[in-house]
């Protein structure tokens, strides 16, 4: 039987379910601020160690440089997006006039006709929707990027007093487990930065090197976004494929195609296994499952939330569950 400390946590753990569920944009951006946070530590300690820098300086030029980054990425994402769809769109308005089409039969020309201006429709309606959606998404990086600046004061300040939540008897093993827990959410972030490391140096260097406009920024967008396991590089995958197809055309367009599948399948099937499965020591097939259940369960926060909810549950049954059941 679970013990007080041990309801009052999960109780604990279902709410925060709840609410992800009832406020989805505020605790994506608060969850990714929290990850930021984690992640300029990477940078920070690399400062500190190579370059004997003061940890304070250190700290400010880690926060400056992944302020910057998410600043020029999303700024410049759904600009690009809008602008890159509008070219995309104007070349799918297919004629039935030219060389190319006078040389076909007339059912192919008009099938080819009634599919492009479908694709148009549906590039027109995803465009108003990406514009509609902007205030939500300025606002959600305007809040992540707050809670990343911040969170670290915060997490020093309320960590002696964690014992709070806990009833008396139970108040040093439940601090122990929430610190085991953020420790272990930390190795998971730092091992999502050398995956995320690697997929943004195959996507920037292979779109630089098929001629594709937008190497650096693709590459950036990518390396950002995929801190959102295995989803992430889909996201990254919109613009690449507009702007693959606005400079270069079809080739282009199959292109960027061929970058984003191999940096997907490298992260799926070699760099996020190999990586998180050595930190957290949980086998990488159990991974790959539950980012998807997460996925279909809570939808984009729920990827970015399945490793840490792992985590909590291993924790959990280790510090509540486990203790009970070998009294018994």
């Amino acid at each position: 039987m679970l013990t007080t400390g041990g309801i009052l946590t999960l109780l604990y753990f279902l709410g925060f379910l709840v609410l992800i569920k009832i406020a989805p944009f505020t605790m994506t951006a608060i969850v990714i601020g929290l990850y930021f946070s984690i992640l300029v530590r990477v940078p920070e300690k690399f400062l500190v160690q190579k370059f004997k820098l003061n940890a304070t300086l250190s700290r400010i030029i880690s926060n400056i440089f992944f302020i910057g980054i998410v600043l020029y990425a999303f700024g410049n994402l759904i600009p690009i997006i809008i602008d890159q769809g509008k070219v995309v769109l104007e070349n799918l308005k297919i004629t039935s006039s030219g060389d190319l089409y006078e040389a076909m039969p007339e059912w192919i020309v008009k099938l080819i006709e009634d599919f492009s201006h479908k694709l148009s429709s549906t590039g027109l309606s995803i465009l108003d929707k990406v514009v509609g959606s902007a205030p939500n998404f300025i606002a959600s990086i305007v809040i992540a990027i707050i809670t990343a600046a911040t969170i670290n004061g915060i997490i020093s300040k309320v960590s002696d007093k964690f014992w709070i939540l806990f009833p008396s008897s139970e108040r040093s093993k439940g601090v122990l487990f929430l610190k085991k827990t953020f420790r272990d959410f930390e190795v998971f972030v730092q091992g999502q930065f050398v995956v995320a490391t690697f997929v943004g140096l195959i996507v920037g260097f292979s779109s630089f090197v098929a001629g594709i406009k937008g190497a650096v920024f693709l590459g950036v967008l990518s390396w950002i976004t995929d801190f959102i396991p295995y989803l992430g590089i889909v996201i990254a995958a919109v613009p690449m494929l507009l702007i693959g197809y606005a400079t270069r055309g079809l080739t282009g367009l199959i292109i960027g195609i061929v970058i984003i599948v191999a940096a997907n399948q490298l992260e799926v099937w070699f760099f996020s296994p190999k990586v998180q499965s050595s930190n957290l020591k949980i086998h990488w097939y159990v991974i790959f499952i539950i980012i998807f259940i997460f996925g279909e369960l809570f939808g984009v926060i729920g990827t970015l939330l399945a490793l840490p909810c792992l985590i909590f549950m291993i924790n959990y049954w280790n510090t509540f569950v486990a203790p009970e059941l070998k009294k018994k």
